[in-house]
C-alpha cells in the first residue's frame, strides 16, 4: 500500500500544473483506495496502469509533466517578464500554487509547491508574508492566524518601528498602502509583523562567526516574552507626541531567569521616539497593544551540537505554520566602506561625494537605477568640464528625464559642482575605484519614506548607510559557504510546517560580502532545493522586481 500511495503522490507532483489532473487523481484515489487492500499484486499493477493511461489522456489535452532539469530551476519565475509589475507577479504566483475548491469556493494552497522569494532589502519580505497569509488561510477569522518566523541572520533585525498616527500597527493591514507603511527599514520589520498579529513566535539563529558579538549577551539560548505598545511624551513646549515601546519579560538566558527589571511589572522597557531616538526620561508608561509574543535567540553552534529540533519547540505551543527567513549576510558580512578606504578614500570624501550626487539622480524603479548606474560613470569620464559644455546632451536628458531630480539647466550646474569635486579630491586611480564599486539607490522604492514622499530616493556610491551593530566581519571562502549551508540544512530538516521561504540579498545596503553574493545565493537555493526534494515539494522561485540593477 505504501508504495502505491507514494506513486500516486509522485504523479500528483508531476501533473500539478493541471487542476483537472489534480482533482481527477484525488477522486480516483478516494474511490479506489478502499478496494485496493483486497487486491492481489497483479490487480494492483493493473490499477496503476489504468491511472497512468488516464493521466496520459489528460496530458494530451494540455497538462505538461515536469521535465528532468535540475530540481531547483524547475519553478523559477523571472521578475523581468512582469515588467516590474508586482501585482502581475502576485497573480502569476498565486495561480501557480493554488487549486480551486469547488465546494467551498475559496482558494487553498497547493502543498506540493512552496514559494521561495528573493528580495533585495530585508523589510521587503513583509509584502510577501502578508500575501502568503491570504493564500494559506480560509475564512476571515482564520486569515489572521499567525506564523512562527525562523530567522537566519547575522543581525536580529529586532528593532522598534517609527510610530506615526496613520500607521496601521496594532491591527491587520487593510490595504497594500498599510503594508508599505510598515516597510520602514531593514531592521524593524520583525516587530512590524509581531505588532500586526502576523508573527506570534520569533526564532533568531545567528551564525558561528558572530559568536564573539553575541555570546556574552545571549549565551547559547535566550528566550522570553515581549509586549509591544505605545507611550506618550512631551518635550519642553512641543505638543504631545506618541512613540513605540517594547517591553521584555520572563527572560531566560541558558535556563537562568534574568533579574534586570526596571518596572513594577518585572519588565525591561525600551521607549523609541518617532525618529527612532531613545526616550530616556522617567514618568512614561507603556500602553500595551500586543502582549506575550515569544522570542528565542539561538546560536547555530548550540542547535547543531545539542541537536535541537525547532518543531519540537513549537509543538509545545501548538504552532504549526512556519516562515523560514534567510539573510544572505548570514554566510558572510563585510564593511563595504573599508574596501574604498584601502584605495586611499576616507569616509569624509565619500560623504561629500554622496552629498553632491543627492540633487542629481532620483530613480523610481530598479530599471531606472540600472540605467543610471551605467550613465553616471560615463558622465564622470566625459570631457565636458574642459570644453565648458553641457555634460548632458539633449538626447540623453530626454531618455533619462524621469530619473533626474531637476531640469537640464539645474542638473548641469549641480553636475559641474560634482565634477569639480571629483577632479580635486578623487583623481585617478581613486575615482576609478569608486566607479568600479558602483552606484545605486539609497533604498528600495518600496521603503515607506520613499512611498510617502518624505525622502528622495537618490543615487549614491553603493555603500552601507549607518553603522553596523556588530563588530565581527567575515569574508568566507567558497568551501566555508558550502560548509555553513550544510549546517543550516541540518537545522531546517528539523522544521515542519514551512509555508514559505524568504531570502534577503542585503546587497544594496552593503551588509553581505558583495564579491561572493551570487555564490552565496546559489548555494542557498540549492540547499532549499535539496530540502524540498526530500519532502516531495517543489520550490517556486520568485525574484522581486526591486532587486538592485533588476
Amino acid at each position: 500500500m505504501e508504495s502505491i500511495e507514494t506513486g500516486i503522490t509522485s504523479l500528483l507532483y508531476q501533473h500539478r500544473k493541471s487542476v483537472i489532473a489534480s482533482h481527477y487523481v484525488s477522486a480516483l484515489v478516494s474511490t479506489a483506495k478502499p478496494r485496493w487492500k483486497d487486491k492481489s499484486a497483479r490487480e494492483i499493477k493493473q490499477l496503476e496502469g489504468q491511472l497512468h493511461r488516464h493521466l496520459g489522456l489528460i496530458r494530451k489535452k494540455g497538462a505538461q509533466p515536469s521535465d528532468d532539469k535540475p530540481f531547483i530551476k524547475e519553478r523559477t519565475f523571472d521578475m523581468k517578464d512582469s515588467k516590474g509589475d508586482l501585482k502581475a507577479v502576485k497573480t502569476a504566483t498565486r495561480s501557480a500554487r493554488t487549486l480551486h475548491d469547488s465546494k467551498s469556493k475559496v482558494k487553498v494552497q497547493d502543498r506540493s509547491i512552496i514559494d521561495v522569494i528573493v528580495v533585495e532589502e530585508h523589510h521587503e519580505v513583509l509584502a510577501y508574508w502578508f500575501e502568503q497569509a491570504k493564500i494559506s488561510y480560509v475564512g476571515e477569522e482564520r486569515k489572521r492566524t499567525p506564523y512562527t518566523v525562523v530567522h537566519f541572520d547575522a543581525h536580529s533585525d529586532f528593532g522598534p518601528l517609527s510610530y506615526y498616527p496613520s500607521l496601521t500597527l496594532f491591527s491587520w493591514p487593510k490595504s497594500q498602502t498599510d503594508i508599505l507603511k510598515l516597510m520602514q527599514r531593514n531592521d524593524v520589520f520583525i516587530m512590524a509583523g509581531m505588532a500586526t498579529g502576523l508573527i506570534t513566535r520569533f526564532i533568531w539563529i545567528w551564525p558561528n562567526w558572530m559568536q564573539e558579538d553575541y555570546a556574552d549577551l545571549y549565551g547559547n539560548h535566550t528566550t522570553g516574552l515581549v509586549d509591544l505598545g505605545t507611550f506618550t511624551y512631551k518635550e519642553e513646549q512641543a505638543a504631545t507626541k506618541t512613540g513605540m515601546c517594547v517591553c521584555f519579560k520572563q527572560v531566560q538566558k541558558d535556563g537562568k531567569t534574568s533579574k534586570a527589571f526596571v518596572d513594577e511589572l518585572k519588565r525591561n522597557c525600551l521607549y523609541a521616539k518617532p525618529e527612532l531616538e531613545p526616550y530616556m526620561l522617567d514618568g512614561v508608561k507603556c500602553s500595551v497593544k500586543r502582549a506575550n509574543v515569544r522570542f528565542d535567540f539561538l546560536s547555530e553552534r548550540h542547535i547543531v551540537l545539542q541537536r535541537i529540533n525547532i518543531s519540537a519547540m513549537l509543538l509545545k505551543e501548538s504552532l504549526s505554520r512556519v516562515i523560514v527567513d534567510i539573510d544572505e549576510d548570514y554566510f558572510g558580512c563585510e564593511n563595504s566602506e573599508e574596501i574604498l578606504h584601502a584605495s586611499g578614500i576616507d569616509s569624509a570624501t565619500l560623504e561629500e561625494m554622496n552629498d553632491r550626487l543627492l540633487p542629481l539622480f532620483c530613480p523610481k524603479t530598479s530599471n531606472e537605477e540600472k540605467k543610471l548606474s551605467m550613465l553616471i560613470p560615463t558622465l564622470l569620464a566625459a570631457d565636458c568640464m574642459q570644453h565648458k559644455r553641457s555634460c548632458l546632451s539633449s538626447a540623453v536628458f530626454t531618455a533619462n528625464r524621469q530619473s533626474l531630480c531637476t531640469n537640464v539647466t539645474d542638473f548641469n550646474e549641480n553636475f559641474q559642482r560634482l565634477r569639480a569635486f571629483t577632479e580635486k579630491e578623487l583623481k585617478e586611480p581613486r575615482l576609478r575605484s569608486v566607479v568600479d564599486f558602483g552606484f545605486c539607490m539609497r533604498t528600495s522604492p518600496n521603503t515607506a519614506k520613499v512611498v510617502l514622499g518624505i525622502e528622495k530616493n537618490a543615487m549614491r556610491v553603493c555603500l552601507k548607510e549607518g553603522t553596523s551593530t556588530t563588530r565581527s566581519l567575515f569574508k568566507p571562502t567558497r568551501k566555508e559557504i558550502l560548509k555553513n549551508s550544510l549546517k543550516v540544512q541540518q537545522i531546517l530538516q528539523g522544521i515542519d510546517g514551512v509555508q514559505q521561504v524568504t531570502i534577503a540579498r542585503s546587497n544594496r545596503d552593503g551588509f553581505v560580502a558583495r564579491s561572493l553574493q551570487k555564490e552565496i545565493e546559489q548555494t542557498i537555493l540549492q540547499m532549499i532545493g535539496n530540502l524540498c526534494r526530500g519532502r516531495h515539494v517543489k520550490p517556486n522561485i520568485i525574484y522581486d522586481s526591486n532587486l538592485m540593477y533588476n
